[in-house]
């Protein structure tokens, strides 16, 4: 046996332990991945997205982001939005996210119904990592 590290590991790797998770999980709802993103209409770059995975009953947030020039135009608030709907469609008991507190963004999840449900201390320059989570 040998140990590898990567640090970007391939697709093909990840969705390989997500397979088999998913297998030791069965028959309850498998782990699966989505996402949701806003596109400039004349050059379809990606201006704001966010994605996550189904973990079995609740959708977790992963990654939300806004390019800066289009932010504080209500994008991240329709991509929440988005996911809200997706949850509610596919019975989830909950969403979860979170955030780091230098990104000052627990505010906007609290804004959007979502309540801080702990908070771990310990990251660089005395940041935390903020959980917070919305029941649907």
């Amino acid at each position: 046996m040998e140990i590898t590290y990567t640090s970007c590991p391939s697709h093909s790797y990840v969705d390989f332990l997500t397979d088999r998770l998913n297998q030791e999980a069965h028959p309850l709802q498998a782990i699966t991945p989505f996402a949701f993103f806003i596109k400039e209409a004349k050059h379809e770059s990606i201006i704001a997205g966010l994605n996550g995975f189904r973990i079995f009953g609740s959708l977790y947030i992963d990654q939300l982001w806004v390019d800066p020039i289009y932010r504080s135009q209500g994008l991240g608030r329709q991509l929440m939005e988005q996911v809200e709907l997706l949850g509610r469609k596919e019975q989830c008991s909950m969403l979860t996210v979170a955030t780091m507190s230098f990104l000052g963004a627990q505010k906007f999840y609290e804004k959007l119904g979502y309540v801080v449900e702990f908070i771990r201390e310990g990251y660089v320059n005395q940041s935390s990592c903020i959980y917070l989570k919305k029941k649907l």
